[in-house]
């Protein structure tokens, strides 16, 4: 038996894979307990080995969502909303031998009106707030955000997807415009995914994600506009926060960030400073077996590859 390694059939094995790297599909449809659909509804995806935020979405007119370019991991379908009685579907485990899982229709249930003698609710601000003109996401809601940066927090919002090579994309179109307390960035592609992985979690407050925007912001955002909004502290003085992050795998990476405000009577002053380094490796190994008509081997491909990929981010 020969074994045959044809180049060009590695590349196309190896442009393969990385398609298949992260193409898992979770999808499924919302109805009210009339049947009618249930649009507009926060519907969140964790990870059932720590219950952490993977992706949201939010359902469309006819109450459908779709969670994609999933990697292979056991998910959970969770919907908490104040109008129904919560909702988490069983595991679901994507994998390489099944990419797609079409859930059945989900039928909320309306909570029930009960009458008590005296009520006390306390409500923690959630991630997702579905207003009509845009969604907010509030960054200090995100647990899994303390010590990321904005680029981590994007990847979990809805609408929003984010490819191996940073590429963002809001509801299927690229090409989306990124403002910073309403003033554009005008950056695209590395640049701007450079800059958002600069951006400590810790200093954002909310994330706007408007597929409309209004007159004020640059119509040429026909993709959509992500307006990020920094904190701004009120306190008068000098003050300042640091954030570390570090992570050892087969290589360590680590994010650092400087927060500095002054703020007096007449002036303000604000800025901050952040550095990134990214020393991450992928190893792929690719097997593929070509058979005659009659079904032995015809050729072997076998393959083994190990990418690099460092990197250092400077920011202020």
């Amino acid at each position: 038996m020969k074994i045959k390694i044809s180049f060009l059939t590695g590349v196309i094995c190896l442009f393969t894979s990385f398609l298949n790297a992260q193409t898992g599909i979770i999808k499924g449809k919302l109805n009210n307990p009339d049947n009618s659909s249930a649009n507009s509804i926060l519907v969140t995806l964790l990870l059932s080995k720590d219950n952490s935020i993977a992706k949201t979405q939010i359902s469309e007119v006819d109450g459908s969502f779709e969670f994609t370019n999933l990697a292979d991991e056991n998910y959970l379908v969770v919907i908490e909303d104040d109008s129904y009685k919560p909702f988490q579907s069983q595991s679901l485990a994507i994998s390489k031998e099944q990419q797609l899982i079409v859930l059945q229709t989900i039928v909320l249930q309306k909570t029930e009106a009960n009458s008590l003698a005296e009520v006390v609710v306390q409500k923690k601000k959630s991630f997702v707030e579905n207003k009509i003109d845009k969604t907010v996401l509030n960054v200090d809601a995100l647990i899994s955000a303390a010590g990321g940066d904005a680029m981590d927090v994007l990847e979990k919002a809805p609408g929003i997807t984010v490819d191996e090579n940073g590429t963002i994309t809001f509801k299927g179109k690229s090409g989306v415009q990124v403002f910073i307390d309403d003033k554009p960035t005008y950056l695209s592609g590395a640049d701007l995914e450079a800059y958002l992985k600069s951006l400590p979690a810790s200093t954002l407050n909310q994330i706007e994600l408007m597929t409309n925007p209004p007159a004020k912001y640059d119509a040429a955002g026909g993709a959509g506009i992500i307006n990020i909004i920094t904190k701004r502290t009120k306190i008068k003085g000098f003050n300042g926060s640091v954030t570390s992050r570090a992570s050892l795998g087969k290589r360590a990476q680590t994010r650092q960030g400087i927060n500095l405000n002054y703020l007096n009577e007449n002036i303000r002053i604000y800025g901050n400073i952040g550095y990134n380094y990214q020393n991450s490796i992928n190893d792929l190994y690719i097997f593929r077996r070509f058979k005659n008509a009659d079904g032995t081997t015809k050729s072997l491909f076998d393959q083994t590859s190990l990418m690099g990929r460092n990197r250092q981010q400077h920011q202020w």
